[in-house]
């Protein structure tokens, strides 16, 4: 990929987007592997569109393609939908390309046909629905007594369930252990451990698997068939990751045994400064896919005006940016809510009176007002875990049912209900349902 910097902005022109600033253009112009350092509302997914646009112009290649790899369905749908509204876009949505999660190409590429080939059945891959079998396998009478024995010194039937139907493959070596219980299973050799993996062995001849338990299938069949790993290079030319400061640490393993630097141009798009550490078993520690190829940053915002991006600024700890700020942004008063476990109701209203105060009813009338928080129960319970999602903030939010982690806080109820803090907001919000 070779563009000129007129072509590159003749190519932003017809996208609709603003001409690009030094560092978008030396982005949009970078055609080796490097890493970009995406500061807060700096519209990464807004130039990695433009990037693949840009390759599109120029792709002729019938057998090789280009691999963005995301974290989440959303972000998937927002690139789609941004690549389909041009006939030359839409090229890249077909073979040889691939977009998607990286759950996705795991089971895609490597995993799924790993179990076909061996003849296992894929009845499904899903935690809840792995769970619920699991558990219904385990409390049939006669079966795992020493499982039994030792889960039943380790909590009621809750905590029961719930390491059961955390457990998976955990590596390569298919060594079996529960997400829901880091201390770990017992020994290898014990009876216990010989009854939780017959157990998980017997749920993967039915086919019932974790999300997880592909990636270690995936690792599996690397180590056992090697040459797979060159025929999945030898398919991507080009590789993006979104969100690198989500990767976890097997995302990690596979994206350096897959797409070495010495095959393919990989670039990453991330910011390191909102890398969330140790709050899950299998989070990065340090970040390894930090700091391995050449930095290019992305500093500009239109989340905020310059005052915002001066203080955030001194907050960018682990990689050190000057973020700009919008020139014609608004001004707001930065804001952070402090509140007891009794005054946790009244979290959500005084935000809605904040967004009263502060934006323009033009403004909140046509756009959505949301509260974003996790959706789902924590894994393992802790005495200390407040608040563990938006079900603590409003009552009425159901983690076992709820398809969002947001809560939609409708304009007609900030106009005509929250004009004063009320000690509950129920009837004012309701759950969204993403399209």
């Amino acid at each position: 990929m070779d563009f000129t910097e007129g072509e590159i902005c003749d190519l932003v022109k017809r996208l609709g987007l603003d001409h690009p600033d030094p560092e978008r253009l030396a982005i949009l112009g970078c055609d080796n592997s490097c890493e970009v350092q995406s500061g807060p509302g700096s519209g990464k997914t807004t130039l990695l569109t433009a990037k693949l646009a840009l390759l599109s112009e120029c792709w002729r290649d019938a057998h090789r393609g280009v691999c963005v790899l995301s974290h989440t369905n959303v972000a998937r749908r927002e690139i789609e939908d941004r690549l389909a509204s041009s006939a030359s876009l839409r090229r890249l949505l077909d073979h040889p390309h691939f977009i998607g999660t990286f759950q996705a190409f795991v089971d895609q590429f490597i995993a799924l046909p790993f179990l076909r080939q061996r003849d296992l059945p894929i009845t499904a891959v899903d935690n809840e629905r792995f769970a619920r079998r699991a558990w219904a396998a385990y409390i049939t009478a006669g079966v795992y007594p020493s499982a039994k024995g030792w889960l039943k010194h380790r909590g009621d039937e809750t905590r029961i369930r719930q390491i059961i139907g955390g457990l998976r493959y955990a590596d390569g070596e298919l060594r079996v252990d529960s997400a829901n219980y880091p201390a770990g299973l017992p020994a290898p050799k014990s009876a216990t451990y010989g009854d939780l993996r017959n157990l998980k062995h017997r749920l993967a001849k039915q086919g019932y698997f974790r999300f997880d338990d592909m990636y270690a299938m995936a690792e599996r069949t690397l180590s056992k068939l090697p040459y797979l790993a060159t025929a999945i290079r030898d398919r991507f030319a080009w590789v993006f990751v979104d969100e690198l400061q989500d990767t976890s640490a097997v995302q990690c393993r596979l994206i350096e045994q897959l797409f070495p630097a010495s095959h393919c141009v990989v670039q990453c798009f991330g910011d390191k400064n909102q890398t969330i550490f140790n709050l899950d078993e299998d989070a990065v520690v340090a970040p390894k896919l930090f700091g391995k190829r050449p930095v290019l940053p992305l500093s500009s915002t239109r989340r905020f005006g310059p005052a915002i991006a001066g203080l955030a600024s001194r907050f960018t700890a682990a990689a050190k940016q000057t973020l700009v700020g919008h020139p014609t942004g608004p001004s707001r008063r930065n804001t952070i809510f402090l509140f007891s476990r009794a005054a946790i109701n009244q979290v959500v209203p005084r935000f809605a009176n904040l967004v009263l105060a502060e934006v323009p009813p033009e403004t909140w009338r046509k756009r959505e007002v949301c509260v974003v928080a996790s959706r789902k129960k924590v894994r393992v319970l802790k005495r200390d875990h407040f608040p563990l999602s938006l079900g603590d903030y409003w009552g009425g939010f159901d983690p076992d049912t709820a398809v969002s982690r947001r809560i939609l806080i409708p304009s007609s109820d900030l106009c005509k209900k929250l004009g004063n803090v009320r000690p509950s907001l129920g009837p004012a919000l309701k759950r969204r349902t993403p399209s």
